[in-house]
């Protein structure tokens, strides 16, 4: 079997951290097997695809991110390349997928701001058009598809109500654990950072987006360090980048922070490699994750592996996949947030209940059983007879 991944359109987050472990998993799983992978340009990406399997060939796609290069790239680059190559199966791991191929082909979709509907109208003026149209792509290629791979049924259930019944099937493959932390060192200066942070630490592992919540979360933490004020809140943005406020205001981490009073409390600690990622999770008392919305909330799951509490919103993607193990809250409340953090690091019984439980669960976020179910998701669409012709494995 030879697979070409279309991995153009990651560029950093929970898809590269997928890709990433996909990448080290897969060819273990059927070594038989081979991977081109294509990225975007090295300069494009805020990650690295280093020490990888013999297996696994890494090509350049696109050098310009433009979306009507990404649709070149998409409906005619991509078709043509796999056919050059002789490939068997066309993974589009980036959302978007070819509306005719000619070679079998799975969509992996992981994009929420684009198929959640009720967050895609709560989203500013500009974002709702540019998802609007993400949509429109997404669903096009998603009934041209043999298969279609989402990570929780909550991604699933909104990705029917955009289809027609009964198209492409829908496989529900579990969001997956990081393999390890790749051979890469936590920076001398974050392991100081983090050893000045004070008794009490909080963090939340999160691109800057509108409907991660990061504004609730600092109003949230302010009524914190009222009652600790030795605590601290590490975030993975920067201060410069942009948040809306409970009111509904944009303002910059930053300037939030010093309107609130806790610009001496909060960290900006900006992008962080996996294994400074890892590095924070062991030595923070919890992990608040307030997001609206998530197609998995991997963050969630790296915390649980790493023995660190989770408070989570009270909503259906954070309990399918934290189940028993978080403390929930209402997002939109910065003080049932507050109240929900404060409950982690003060009531001992609950918060050891919940590490127990996040240990048990951890387990089935395994990266090569994970691996494994989307292997056998590429075995049985390539067994899949469509227009009269199958593709043998």
């Amino acid at each position: 079997m030879k697979v070409f991944i279309d991995a153009v359109g990651i560029r950093n987050g929970g898809g590269a951290t997928l890709l990433d472990t996909f990448l080290r998993c897969l060819p273990d799983r059927r070594p038989e097997w081979t991977w081109d992978v294509f990225t975007y340009a090295p300069e494009l990406l805020e990650f690295e695809l280093a020490n990888l399997p013999e297996t696994v060939s890494l090509h350049t796609g696109p050098a310009s991110s433009s979306f009507l290069r990404r649709l070149r790239w998409v409906n005619h680059s991509v078709p043509r390349l796999a056919q050059k190559l002789d490939c068997d199966m066309i993974l589009s791991f980036a959302n978007l997928a070819p509306a005719k191929s000619g070679i079998p082909h799975i969509a992996y979709i992981h994009q929420i701001k684009a198929v959640d509907q009720d967050l895609l109208r709560e989203l500013p003026f500009r974002s709702r058009v540019r998802f609007r149209i993400m949509r429109s792509l997404i669903t096009g290629g998603v009934l041209a598809a043999r298969r279609v791979v989402v990570q929780t049924d909550y991604m699933a259930d909104c990705l029917r109500r955009l289809l027609p019944n009964d198209v492409t099937p829908i496989a529900v493959i579990p969001g997956v654990m990081r393999d390890g932390s790749n051979g890469l060192a936590v920076r001398q200066d974050f392991e100081r950072c983090m050893a000045s942070a004070g008794p009490l630490r909080f963090c939340y592992v999160s691109l800057p987006s509108e409907h991660k919540n990061h504004g609730r979360l600092l109003e949230a933490f302010a009524k914190v360090v009222n009652a600790f004020p030795k605590s601290r809140l590490i975030l993975t943005v920067d201060s410069s980048d942009m948040v809306t406020t409970n009111g509904g205001r944009r303002v910059s981490v930053g300037q939030l922070a010093r309107s609130l009073g806790v610009n001496q409390q909060v960290i900006c600690a900006g992008l962080l490699n996996a294994a400074e990622v890892d590095h924070l999770y062991q030595n923070c008392d919890a992990m608040v994750f307030p997001s609206f919305a998530e197609s998995c909330g991997l963050p969630m799951i790296e915390a649980m592996a790493n023995q660190c509490p989770v408070a989570a919103s009270d909503l259906p993607y954070a309990q399918e996949i934290a189940s028993d193990t978080a403390v929930y809250f209402d997002p939109a409340d910065p003080n049932d947030i507050a109240r929900a953090m404060i409950q982690l690091v003060e009531d001992e019984v609950t918060r050891n209940q919940r590490v127990a439980a996040a240990a048990k669960r951890s387990r089935q976020y395994d990266p090569d059983a994970v691996a494994e179910l989307l292997a056998q998701e590429i075995e049985s669409a390539c067994r899949t007879t469509s227009g009269g012709r199958t593709v043998s494995l």
